[in-house]
């Protein structure tokens, strides 16, 4: 004999009235239903690797991943381009202009699955490269090129190489290193 009321003025509000016992088990529904989406923290680094020049940046000299892509790569060098982070919510899509220039778009989507002790992060991930080519009626014209696009499983604080992509066929190429956090 419960009773549930809404008010369409009042749309984020429902008045239920029963017994005790439905009252709790229509509350536990409602913590299971609503639940707020996971936010994620990336650290994004963006590395020019370099087949010709040796020199490497400070900063990466001791970075294991780094030291993982010596071994595994034809680059002797490599040179921090940017670093920046991104917080989107899960299964919403975030996107940055980063690089020198801010002349690389990067788009993330990440859908947050597992358990709350191991979650996964499953992200899409696209980096592009914008040139800018110039104006034609006051609207920029620019040429899209993608360089990376991947889907990858990271677990929470996991940092990992989404990918490398040549530049110009020469010597050098982009490295797109990623790590997740699931933000409380």
């Amino acid at each position: 004999e419960g009773h549930i009321q809404f008010n369409p003025n009042l749309p984020s509000v429902l008045s239920v009235s029963d017994t005790p016992e439905n009252v709790e088990k229509l509350l536990a529904a409602i913590r299971e239903i609503d639940v707020k989406p996971a936010d994620v923290l990336y650290t994004i680094q963006l590395v020019l690797g370099s087949e010709a020049d040796a020199a490497t940046d400070a900063e990466l000299q001791s970075d294991p991943i780094v030291k993982e892509l010596r071994k595994l790569l034809r680059f002797k060098g490599y040179t921090l381009l940017d670093v920046t982070l991104v917080r989107t919510i899960n299964r919403e899509k975030a996107e940055v202009m980063f690089g020198p220039k801010a002349e690389f778009e990067l788009a993330l989507r990440p859908d947050v699955a597992g358990d709350a002790k191991m979650p996964i992060i499953k992200t899409e991930v696209r980096l592009r490269r914008i040139e800018q080519l110039g104006f034609s009626a006051d609207k920029p014209i620019a040429n899209e090129v993608t360089l990376i696009e991947s889907t990858l499983n990271i677990k929470s604080g996991d940092r990992t190489v989404v990918g490398v992509s040549k530049l110009d066929g020469g010597d050098k190429g982009l490295i797109l290193i990623i790590s997740a956090k699931i933000v409380e």
